[in-house]
């Protein structure tokens, strides 16, 4: 008795994406058919089976109990020879003699005709390109395993005088049909044209032929058929289009060059623009100099990578321009190619210089002895962080600087590794060892903005000293963060804390 996996029917059909109309349209049967075999109030006859198996993609064992066959031919050679033996009624040896040579030219030539069609059959079914061939009424004739496979038909299924309406939607069967129709009528075939293939949902791309088949008389007898999946590459360069699109909006120079070949590959908007804008301050001659120098340091032996460099060079107006270029290798299928990136410097030298200033500054200020170096960003007394604190400040107050610091990771390139503080948990406000009386004078300070300026104010050390200072206060505006407020703050006087003030420091 026939037992069917009416679960796993179900399953495979929801993973082939088949609905329920078209599965029940391809397999020849009713949705109601389908609801009873999926529900198992019904089994499919043997037939029908089949055929759904076919549909599926799908071997009639993995649903079913019935044991997939190979097909015999019914054809056998040996019933024609005995044929042909009794119609004579002659016996003589030497009339049987060339009777049987006859039969074996047959042979010969049937085993010619058969290794052909073999021949033929394994070259169309180990493509990997979708083939099939149709007669002039548009009907079906043969394809090959992998057109068959694309529309979840078995190898063994068979499609002649089937058309594209059996296989593809309406709209696929409609174009693909008219398209041949056109190759048919005007006799010029359609090459490598880029189209999605049908069948396939329009997932695939495909790269399609058609192309009339004639007879000896030159007359069109069909249509051959051809579909060349190209997803992967039309996929890759969809990539390649959106990150070339990318690269042209970045203000950075971006060049591939080939090392064998001599030349460069690939060139983003920006690489082209300064490319032009170099021609205008130098002659053609000199701009190919300075290539082909760059070309010739690229592919030194003794050259490392990645390999930066930063240079200056002067605009036709005198001014001084920066650029800095980076320059890295790589292999690729056997080749060899160098990437550059090259971008505009001069800003950032700028700063480099700004901040070899302020180095030499912090520095010369922490010399000092009884000289406080500080520098804060500031808001108001709310609104504040300490960013430096000299080592004086430790010898002076007696608190250590971790206490009060704030590490800021865009003022270290300003200070020297003296700045660099270990984590503390909890962090203590500067203000509470100065003296309440000068902490709001010390703000309006700050906030009138007028600067530079000098003030005096007082400390209270952790000794319960009391320290009258002097300090200079400067300002500078770094992009990216606040207004940093620095200076050196001098101890002019230092007398013994009395609680007769009434002081009280803030832990």
């Amino acid at each position: 008795m026939m037992k069917f996996n009416f679960e796993k029917i179900h399953k495979i059909r929801k993973e082939k994406g088949f609905s329920v109309t078209g599965l029940c349209r391809l397999v020849g049967i009713s949705r109601t058919t389908l609801w009873k075999w999926e529900h198992m109030n019904l089994n499919p006859t043997e037939k029908l089976a089949r055929r759904l198996a076919e549909v599926l993609n799908i071997s009639l064992s993995e649903i079913s109990n019935i044991e997939k066959t190979a097909p015999v031919s019914q054809y056998d050679l040996s019933n024609i020879v005995d044929s042909w033996l009794t119609l004579t009624g002659v016996n003589d040896n030497d009339y049987r003699h060339e009777i049987n040579n006859v039969i074996n030219v047959i042979r010969n030539l049937e085993n010619k005709l058969n290794q052909s069609v073999f021949i033929i059959k394994a070259l169309l079914d180990s493509m990997e390109t979708m083939f099939y061939i149709k007669d002039i009424n548009l009907k079906y004739l043969t394809a090959n395993n992998v057109f068959l496979r694309n529309i979840s038909y078995e190898p063994s299924a068979l499609i002649k005088g089937k058309d594209d309406y059996n296989f593809f939607s309406q709209q696929e069967a409609k174009e693909n049909t008219e398209q041949d129709r056109k190759v048919l009528k005007t006799g010029t075939p359609i090459l490598r044209e880029e189209g999605l293939i049908p069948g396939t949902r329009k997932r695939r791309w495909g790269l399609i032929s058609k192309l009339p088949a004639f007879d000896k008389d030159e007359k069109i007898v069909g249509i051959v058929g051809t579909f060349v999946d190209i997803t992967e590459r039309k996929k890759s360069e969809e990539t390649r289009e959106l990150l070339e699109k990318i690269l042209d909006t970045v203000p950075i120079v971006i060049n591939i060059f080939d090392k064998e070949a001599k030349k460069v590959i690939y060139g983003n908007k920006e690489a082209d623009r300064i490319f032009k804008e170099q021609r205008n301050y130098y002659s053609k001659k000199t701009v190919l100099q300075n290539f082909n120098n760059l070309l010739q340091t690229l592919r030194n032996k003794t050259t490392k990578f990645p390999k930066r460099t930063v240079y200056e060079f002067k605009t036709p107006s005198g001014e001084s321009k920066w650029r800095e270029d980076i320059c890295s290798s790589m292999n690729y299928q056997d080749k060899q190619y160098f990437l550059r990136i090259e971008r505009d410097y001069t800003d950032m030298k700028k700063v480099q210089v700004e901040n070899e200033l302020y180095r030499e500054m912090f520095n010369e200020f922490s010399l000092e002895d009884n000289v406080i170096t500080w520098a804060i960003m500031y808001e108001d007394i709310n609104k504040f962080q300490v960013c430096y604190l000299s080592n004086e400040f430790e010898t002076v107050t007696g608190y250590p600087r971790s206490r009060f610091i704030e590490k800021s990771r865009l003022l270290e390139s300003y200070v020297n590794v003296d700045f660099c503080m270990p984590e503390v948990t909890v962090r203590k406000s500067i203000f509470s060892v100065i003296h309440p009386r000068y902490r709001k004078l010390l703000d309006r300070s700050l906030k009138a903005n007028r600067i530079p300026q000098c003030f005096i104010f007082k400390l209270i050390t952790a000794q319960k000293n009391i320290l009258t200072v002097e300090t200079s206060v400067f300002k500078k505006e770094i992009e990216g963060i606040n207004s940093v407020y620095f200076g050196k703050a001098k101890i002019l006087k230092k007398e013994k804390y009395s609680t007769a003030e009434s002081l009280s420091l803030k832990e």
